[in-house]
């Protein structure tokens, strides 16, 4: 790459001072480098975004050679064919810029696109009051005049596509500085080429024709150097700072066009008031939406990572092999239990019978089954307001929102039945009961203090267990 530049730098500066050779050394210092570095991109399967960018590039060297041609001829027209192939070569390369963050910009391309026309906007103004339209000859025909204006414009979508590049933090810095030093050579040669012309300084011209060359050349390198790497992964949104560099950008994109507006009259004694009300009213529109963007992105990020934190706690909360809560949640139920603010609850403290000769019969497979079996029906013969807790082992908690001892008692020995149907396992069947003990809490019942709603539940799950399996009792307050 060094070589190539150093080949381009070289020879562009010998053909602005040889004039009978110049066309040849251009033409050398350009085609001989650019070759050399696309001649890979175009032999090797690369993504549809460089393979654009290279053409852009190429059609920018096709110019020069369409103008040369032209001259040959004699002519000097103030708008050719060649035009046509410039332009062609700006068209290109944007178009290669938005395929490839289309691709690989991830989810904040369109905040890039729009920080980019943005910053683009003051530029368009500051091109048109100092180089537009001091040069605009109304003698001239209208293709002319547009031709004119198209390559300062063309420049500003080299601005617009320049921040875009620049703001997305998904696309590797290696492939996107090379490719940002090329544009930005190329904006400022153009920029100085239009100054030097209206001011009719044709040494500065002849000094920035010699630099095109290498101008070509280094955009072409970070072309090819990007279509060498892996391509960008597309990002996620990984942060819920406010991204204040982007702030100040917004804040200078509102402001950047009137004071163009002003520096136009500070420096040129002139002002087209149209165009800078116009881009005022259109950066402000596009500051307004790029904050909209920006409060929706965060509370967006805000709601994912509430939801995550949440999804977090509930998998802490959850029993993974029987998928009900384990031990963890019991403090928030019983918080509400002894605070009396609740309606009226019921404890259901369950134990299975038979569970351990399960284990000692047919392995610890087959208790796990019952389990996760025995949980399946709690949760099918409870309501969704009803909480299910494995206390442990063979051990569950059942609570009872807004029921009354009747109801209470009819769940639990809706419970009982369910548990006692026959398991399916392998080629067999498993038998299990279940004892249930039940602790009115609330409306008629006494019990406020919480290890005594526990004590309660479970004095009754014994005495149910002692009567016989598959029974309920329920304490006496």
């Amino acid at each position: 790459m060094v070589g190539a530049a150093s080949w381009a730098l070289a020879l562009g500066w010998l053909s602005t001072r040889y004039d009978e050779v110049r066309p040849a050394l251009f033409h050398l210092a350009v085609w001989v480098p650019l070759l050399a570095i696309l001649w890979r991109l175009a032999r090797r399967k690369v993504d549809l975004s460089w393979r654009l960018m290279g053409l852009g590039v190429v059609l920018f060297a096709l110019g020069d050679a369409s103008w040369d041609v032209i001259q040959a001829t004699g002519q000097q027209p103030d708008a050719s064919w060649a035009d046509a192939v410039y332009l062609a070569g700006y068209a290109i390369l944007a178009a290669g810029i938005v395929v490839l963050l289309r691709t690989h910009g991830g989810p904040d391309r369109r905040n890039g696109l729009i920080d980019g026309v943005l910053l683009a906007v003051p530029t368009v103004v500051l091109i048109t009051e100092f180089l537009v339209v001091p040069g605009d000859d109304s003698t001239q025909s209208l293709i002319v005049r547009v031709v004119t204006a198209a390559y300062p414009l063309a420049d500003a979508l080299l601005v617009a596509g320049l921040v875009w590049l620049l703001v997305l933090p998904g696309l590797s810095r290696r492939v996107v500085v090379p490719l940002a030093i090329g544009m930005v050579a190329t904006l400022v040669l153009d920029v100085l080429w239009a100054a030097g012309s209206l001011a009719g300084a044709e040494g500065l011209t002849r000094a920035v024709n010699g630099l095109y060359p290498l101008s070509y050349v280094v955009l072409a390198g970070g072309v090819a150097l990007g279509a060498s790497l892996p391509l960008p992964k597309v990002p996620g949104d990984q942060s819920t700072a406010i991204p204040w560099g982007r702030v100040l950008l917004l804040g200078a994109g509102l402001v950047a066009a009137p004071l163009a507006g002003v520096l136009g009259v500070v420096f040129h004694q002139r002002l087209e008031p149209v165009l800078v009300v116009c881009a005022t009213l259109v950066a402000a529109a596009l500051v307004v939406l790029r904050f909209v963007r920006l409060v929706n992105d965060l509370n967006q990020t805000t709601d994912e990572l509430t939801t995550a934190r949440n999804e977090i706690r509930e998998q802490a909360v959850r029993d993974p092999l029987t998928g009900v809560y384990n031990r963890l949640i019991l403090p928030d139920h019983l918080a509400v239990l002894a605070s009396g603010t609740g309606p009226p609850a019921a404890v259901l403290s369950l134990d299975l019978d038979h569970f351990k000769q399960v284990n000692d019969d047919h392995g610890h497979h087959a208790g796990d089954v019952v389990l996760e079996t025995v949980a399946k029906r709690l949760r099918e013969s409870t309501r969704s307001q009803d909480a299910i807790i494995r206390m442990g082992g063979d051990e569950f908690l059942v609570i009872l929102w807004d029921v009354s001892a009747t109801e209470a008692t009819e769940l639990a020995t809706r419970i009982v039945a369910a548990t006692e149907e026959p398991i399916p396992y392998r080629n067999d069947h498993l038998h299990v009961s279940a004892s249930v003990g039940i602790a009115l809490v609330g409306t008629g019942a006494s019990l406020t203090d919480t290890d005594e709603i526990l004590h309660r539940a479970d004095v009754a799950m014994y005495q149910a267990k002692r009567t016989g399996s598959g029974l309920v009792q329920m304490t006496v307050n």
